[in-house]
């Protein structure tokens, strides 16, 4: 049987999910994991350097174009590619994750021990974020305001929020069915939602409580930001000409308009040539304004013409996209990644169709989520994590190895 320092791979696998599921992570009404290995996903330090950089670059476009030193939060998916570099995909800027990313990194901590020369000199998730709000709201009642779109995220929510406790922060969780009551005396939404969460009709609390916000009678964190960071990312490229000496740090992206051809590297190129295929580029469709990389479409796929002539002939400003590089084709491969499986079983007999025991996935694509704080020009790392998928790279922990990041110090 294979062993790390002296111990069963399978064990540890065993040891390492009990853990994880007795400080309460788990996701959606069955409450799963996915797939757990015992190891650390390991960065260099050229590549930490390289979120950090690419992040405050980011928020200094944005501060400047909003005139804005608001507290901000800013998830940036980046994709390690085959050359050692990493390349920023996308930034989220709806805050989840802390809690499980947290339980995540101390449950490996406790029982893996950290490859020589590599850390993770940030402390976790909830350390850094407790500290934060205790920094910019001393003192006030936070409220976690969950949408019904959320609610497979509540126990994430609900670990934060133990550990926020735990770190002085006044802090209270608010689930879809709860009634305004639960609002009175939170002076802070930590916002879970989206705009479009709040054009849910039947979600009357986060209505009621938004207005709050907008009366002056809340504060709210993070804000509302003008423009959402995928938008935004195309309008610098647009407003720049392509903005070459940007892609070394942000990925070329444009808005889907039919007046506005693309320019990419000092080309103009017809939205025909970029229906058909013959942009020089791979690249990916995502839409702006609907749920976090729910509908994104790639340039080779079968249904890409069709879909982004649609797109383009659709005038309405209620559904906009982007078109962005897509870094697939270049990403790391990660293969040998053991994990531990129990086996599948017919439902109806019980049957074992699949052994359990030790497998491994192979020829995976890796996504880090590394998330920061910040107010003004200051940024805090919060945590990064690793998810690994052997298909595209998607938001996902479903049947993915999902690990906590070290660097290289």
């Amino acid at each position: 049987m294979e062993t790390l320092n002296g111990v069963p791979k399978e064990v540890l696998c065993k040891k390492l999910e009990f853990d994880l599921k007795t400080e309460g992570v788990g996701y959606g009404s069955k409450h799963e994991l996915w797939l757990v290995s015992p190891q650390y996903f390991l960065v260099s330090g050229e590549q930490l350097s390289q979120m950090i950089h690419s992040t405050m670059l980011f928020q200094e476009l944005r501060a400047g174009r909003e005139k804005s030193n608001a507290p901000f939060y800013l998830r940036g998916d980046f994709i390690p590619l085959a050359n050692g570099k990493m390349a920023i995909a996308e930034y989220n800027e709806v805050p989840v994750g802390e809690g499980e990313i947290t339980a995540l990194r101390e449950v490996y901590k406790k029982n893996l021990d950290y490859p020589g020369g590599y850390d993770w000199p940030y402390s976790n998730a909830a350390s850094n974020m407790s500290g934060f709000l205790n920094q910019h709201f001393p003192g006030q009642k936070i409220g976690i305001l969950i949408p019904p779109a959320r609610i497979n995220y509540l126990m994430d929510y609900f670990l934060l929020s133990q550990y926020s406790k735990a770190a002085g922060v006044d802090m209270v969780i608010v689930k879809p069915e709860d009634s305004a009551e639960k609002l009175a005396g939170v002076d802070v939404l930590y916002r879970t939602f989206q705009h479009n969460d709040l054009e849910d009709v039947n979600w009357k609390l986060g209505q009621t409580a938004f207005e709050k916000v907008s009366s002056g009678q809340m504060d709210m964190f993070p804000a509302f930001p003008k423009v959402g960071a995928k938008e935004l990312m195309a309008k610098v490229f647009m407003e720049n000409c392509g903005a070459k000496e940007l892609q070394a740090y942000l990925p070329w992206t444009w808005l889907i308009e039919s007046d506005k051809k693309p320019v990419f590297k000092g080309h103009i190129f017809s939205w025909e040539e970029v229906v058909d295929g013959t942009f020089p580029n791979p690249l990916v469709a995502k839409a702006v304004s609907g749920r976090e990389a729910k509908q994104i479409i790639f340039s080779d796929s079968p249904d890409w013409q069709k879909r982004l002539s649609l797109i383009l002939s659709d005038s309405s400003e209620k559904q906009k996209w982007i078109i962005q590089e897509d870094f697939s084709k270049n990403a790391q491969k990660f293969s040998g990644l053991p994990y531990y499986s129990w086996g599948i079983k017919e439902p109806m007999t019980g049957k074992c169709v699949k052994a359990p025991g030790m497998k491994t996935l192979d020829k995976c694509r890796a996504r880090v989520c590394f998330t920061c704080v910040g107010y003004g020009g200051s940024l805090q790392p919060v945590d990064a994590d690793v998810s690994l998928l052997p298909s595209r790279i998607v938001h996902t922990t479903s049947n993915c190895v999902h690990l906590p990041v070290l660097a290289k110090l």
